[in-house]
């Protein structure tokens, strides 16, 4: 390295006063990382000053929040109880012991939801061409991706672990899939009326998938709450619980909503 860029301040022996070279100018490689002068007026700087508070205080926030948790679990129960895809997920902390995930939901929950919601991802991918679906064949690729997977899906419900009644239910809304999905693409355009006509021969065993799929889903949360419960004992009356939504509606929120009948 050429010291030589970089001389040291020069002195004079015997107490002499010292003797520097006149400051160098910055250089211009290094302009582009300088902060600009002509923003440090007194007012931004006064704004910035203030401002610094609320960065701070979310850092604050964020080291209060871990002490109040851990000082929590160090103390009382608590069940956490997120949404999932799959129904729904509960832990259980207990002070001294390491977190109880509960079991999930039945397959079952998934299964008919899968297919539930099948018909409305049907309706998502022809909506948007409902204008001139013949002319705009940018549904076909995606609709004919997804009717091979609905014909996988069918052919697969014989060896699932479900009762007959709801193989039935399953298999209807696969079958009516199908058939739209087929007459579609033979055709190479569909109308309102095709699908309106589709969505309502769907209706009565979608709500049939509602009438598995919520049910399952409420006696398994209901069976594992109670379960804590007798398990802490005495220390239910100090427990507490956490639940994550996306609705502000409590009968929206189906984990809270079971977690109410068992906390008061």
């Amino acid at each position: 390295m050429n010291f030589d860029r970089f001389p040291l301040p020069e002195y004079r022996d015997h107490g002499e006063a010292r003797t520097t070279r006149p400051p160098r100018t910055v250089p211009e490689f290094l302009r582009v990382v300088l902060t600009d002068d002509s923003q440090a007026s007194e007012r931004n700087v006064a704004e910035q000053s203030v401002l610094t508070l609320n960065s701070s205080m979310l850092n604050l926030y964020d080291t209060a929040l871990e002490k109040y948790t851990q000082n929590m679990r160090d103390r009382v129960p608590i069940i956490l109880a997120l949404f999932s895809g799959a129904g729904g997920q509960m832990i259980l902390y207990r002070p001294g012991h390491p977190p109880e995930i509960a079991p999930s939901v039945p397959i079952v929950y998934q299964l008919t939801k899968s297919v539930g919601h099948s018909s409305m991802a049907i309706y998502q991918v022809v909506a948007p061409y409902l204008a001139n679906p013949s002319a705009n064949q940018l549904w076909r690729a995606p609709l004919e991706t997804y009717g091979t997977q609905n014909k996988t899906a069918l052919a697969a419900l014989d060896v699932l672990e479900i009762s007959d009644d709801q193989r039935s239910v399953l298999r209807s809304i696969l079958v009516l899939n199908i058939a739209f999905i087929d007459e579609c693409l033979a055709k190479g355009t569909y109308t309102y009326e095709d699908l309106e006509k589709y969505i309502r021969s769907c209706t009565p065993f979608s709500v049939k998938t509602i009438g598995i799929a919520a049910p399952t889903q409420v006696a398994h949360w209901m069976g594992v709450v109670e379960g804590w419960k007798n398990k802490l004992g005495a220390a239910w009356e100090q427990t507490y619980a956490v639940s994550n939504t996306l609705y502000v509606a409590r009968q929206n929120n189906i984990l809270f909503s079971v977690i109410a009948q068992f906390i008061r």
